[in-house]
């Protein structure tokens, strides 16, 4: 027995994903060809719920263990293809152990998904709808679509190639190596033939043998077992074969079927054809033919009757569904633990605690903002949903209700219907107006700023005052019996054109729910927050976080392709980690990664916010939602911007922009240029190494944080996008 990892630095960690044959394992094999010259390589890999069931690869393993007979000139090798579940990996390690076999381990290392982020360039325009919107199709060409999005984590992860290609290269001191999935079994009858095609070999440097899937382990026991074998074969390689598997091909995306096309097997995948995306073709070895078909192996349960009694092209189309879904929903639930294991809960995902924290004793000029508003806010009234002057559409003062910015009475004075002018803000609809006083949007304003304010207040000075005040309103508005629904069913309602419901481009109203969280995380983590109000804000924010995802509204505005669209992933990051539903942070950042490729250009334009009144106010505000998305989930170990030059170079497009007005400002003398300089000050703030595309934009970062001192605009109006209190919010690892 021997256990040995491949490419392992430390544990099962690598740093360099790339798998090299390790001297020692040839070592190994020399010493066992005396007595065996074929190599049987189990491959195991990661359970794929609900293409298999859960632990099934550890109940397959024991039969195998307990009931595969002695195989003549067999050394049998285990390859632990990486896991990604410790404790399943430590079980067959036991196990196998235990029954005195070989080991291989070629370990999974989650750093190694830092540059291997889904990515959307194959997509057109109509195919962003279904999985912004939650509504993916199940048809072949949507998940197959969707499939290749995940393919450089596909092939990390899964690895499927990767490992047969080790299997091959570690058994070079035998005759005859056998790459195989780990679920085979190996029945006596079957084994005989394939020796037999062994000792008669001339030219074949391929055996290919037949599988049978069974539904029932127990089957492979019975004396008058019988099978038809029709099932994609297992292939075995002479040790001279030169041929690899295709280490470009991911699970699930014929990566077993090229070789046996390359090698001219046929098969029901002599039909089969690459989508256009994918740019492979079908190619033919030099060693096309050299190939005899011998004997049967048989493929142990999934746990998944369903899927596995159809050997027909159908089935083998539902079998793929199945499994793409199942490989998704894996890829997906690795970037979940990540982001599980990486949010502290003692801090929140946009505010550095640890600044907040020096905040506590030292002279600030941020410190003494927060304790400005803080002090505001104890002079104000709690806010209440029932105190606007007019009904929703639904009669109920507890629905939040707000009417859209650019609709206005039309030019003769009627009242209804409104009319459409893009740019120009309805005084009804601007917050901190008085007539926006007869409606919700001003007072949740409120609510978000003066809590935020309040919890930092409470955190950095421990009065008491400030957390008593946060937790009346937090009881007012989320909590108590006259406290909001948790829905915007009626926000931004265009007077006299929908006729009950808004649209859904009112979510917008409360994008700015992600800071506010924040600094509630912060303050509850810190100095706690009073039961009932936590507990009940939890139940709000998850009530609302149903709503966003499943309404019709909800739907709409999930599929935008501007600052609404990413707005709406502002607030379900951080209602979902505040909740800490990490599934569903996973599925934001999908999504996330997803509408960069709707949203921006090859060349970093916006085509959705160019057609605006004023693009370049929507370029630039779009540009600062994209990075505090990006900052929040950097600060759940996702990378979400560092790879995407589009990105990078619509950030460099727009800075030049404002820095090009503001110049020509300053030298007409006007205080435009200050004001316009002050919004691109907390955007700068947040650049790391990773988004510094240009050498203009290095200059102006350093050259603004010199012109501009960073305490003199700490809060800015909502319309900017830009959180309060912003240098508490950096860019780069936190």
């Amino acid at each position: 027995m021997v256990n040995f990892q491949i490419g392992a630095t430390r544990g099962l960690s690598v740093k360099n994903p790339k798998l090299q044959t390790d001297s020692s394992i040839r070592q190994l094999a020399l010493g066992r060809t005396q007595a065996a010259n074929v190599l049987l390589c189990r491959i195991l890999g990661n359970d794929l719920p609900p293409r298999h069931c859960r632990k099934q690869t550890l109940r397959n393993v024991e039969f195998i263990l307990r009931n595969e007979s002695a195989l003549p000139r067999v050394q049998k090798r285990w390859i632990l293809n990486r896991l990604v579940d410790t404790e399943v990996q430590q079980q067959l390690l036991q196990m196998l152990n235990d029954a005195a076999q070989d080991v291989l381990v070629i370990p999974f290392e989650g750093d190694a998904l830092d540059g291997l982020q889904p990515s959307f360039p194959h997509f057109s325009a109509d195919d962003f709808a279904p999985l912004l919107c939650g509504q993916i199709l199940d048809d072949y060409r949507y998940t197959l679509l969707l499939d290749h999005a995940f393919h450089d984590s596909n092939r990390y992860v899964m690895n499927v190639n990767g490992a047969r290609n080790v299997a091959l290269d570690t058994g070079d001191a035998f005759g005859w190596v056998l790459p195989w999935d780990g679920n085979c079994f190996i029945h006596p009858s079957g084994w005989k033939k394939i020796l037999e095609a062994i000792d008669g070999s001339s030219t074949e440097k391929y055996i290919i043998v037949p599988m049978e899937r069974v539904l029932r382990n127990d089957e492979l026991l019975s004396p008058t077992f019988t099978c038809e074998a029709l099932e994609e074969p297992q292939i075995i390689f002479r040790s001279d074969a030169l041929e690899r598997f295709d280490g470009d091909l991911r699970y699930g995306r014929y990566s077993k079927v090229e070789f046996l096309r390359r090698i001219s097997y046929p098969g029901v995948w002599d039909d089969w054809a690459y989508q256009p995306w994918e740019n492979k073709r079908w190619t033919l070895s030099t060693d096309a033919g050299r190939w005899v078909k011998a004997g049967w192996v048989a493929r142990l349960s999934s746990g998944r009757d369903e899927f596995d009694t159809d050997p027909s092209v159908q089935g083998i189309r539902r079998r793929s569904n199945a499994r793409r879904t199942s490989v998704r929903n894996f890829l997906a639930s690795v970037l979940a633990e990540r982001a599980r294991a990486a949010s502290d809960t003692t801090e929140g995902i946009l505010y550095d605690a640890q600044r907040i924290s020096r905040l506590s004793s030292a002279a600030d000029i941020v410190r003494e903002a927060i304790l400005g508003k803080a002090a505001e806010a104890l002079q104000k009234e709690v806010p209440c949903v029932l105190d606007k002057l007019r009904l929703p559409p639904s009669k109920d003062k507890r629905d939040y209700y707000s009417v859209a910015p650019f609709w206005w009475p039309d030019a003769a004075g009627t009242d209804l219907p409104y009319v459409r002018h893009d740019g120009i803000r309805n005084p009804e609809a601007s917050l901190d107006h008085i007539e926006s006083l007869q409606y919700d949007s001003t007072r949740l304003q409120q609510v978000f700023d003066d809590v935020t304010a309040l919890s930092l207040g409470s955190v950095i000075s421990g009065k008491a005052e400030f957390r008593a005040k946060a937790e009346a309103v937090l009881d007012s508005w989320f909590v108590g019996p006259e406290s909001m629904h948790p829905d915007l069913r009626f926000g931004q309602m265009r007077r006299g054109h929908d006729q009950f419901e808004a649209a859904g481009h009112g979510i917008i109203d409360a994008k700015d729910l992600y800071y506010f969280l924040d600094g509630l995380q912060i303050l509850h983590c810190r100095e706690g927050i009073a039961g009932k109000i936590w507990v009940g804000v939890q139940h709000w924010c998850t009530g609302y976080l149903r709503w966003l995802k499943n309404s019709p509204q909800g739907k709409i505005e999930a599929q935008a392709a501007n600052n609404h669209g990413t707005c709406y992933e502002l607030q379900v990051l951080a209602l979902s980690r505040f909740v800490s539903n990490f599934e569903e942070v996973a599925n934001s950042f999908v999504r996330s990664r997803a509408r960069l490729w709707q949203q921006f250009t090859d060349s970093g334009s916006q085509p959705a916010e160019d057609n605006r009144q004023n693009p370049l106010h929507y370029r630039l505000f779009n540009v600062q939602c994209w990075l505090l998305l990006n900052h929040m989930f950097r600060r759940l170990n996702l990378r979400l911007l560092a790879d995407f030059k589009p990105f990078h170079v619509a950030l460099h497009d727009v800075l030049v922009q404002v820095r090009a007005i503001t110049d020509s400002a300053a030298a007409l003398g006007g205080s435009a240029a200050m004001e316009s300089l002050t919004r691109i000050v907390p955007l700068l703030s947040m650049l790391d190494e990773e988004l510094i595309y240009s050498q203009p934009v290095r200059d102006m970062k350093d050259a603004v944080a010199r012109a501009i001192p960073c305490g003199s605009y700490l809060v800015l109006h909502p319309y900017f996008g830009i959180p309060p209190f912003w240098p508490l919010v950096s860019g780069g690892k936190s």
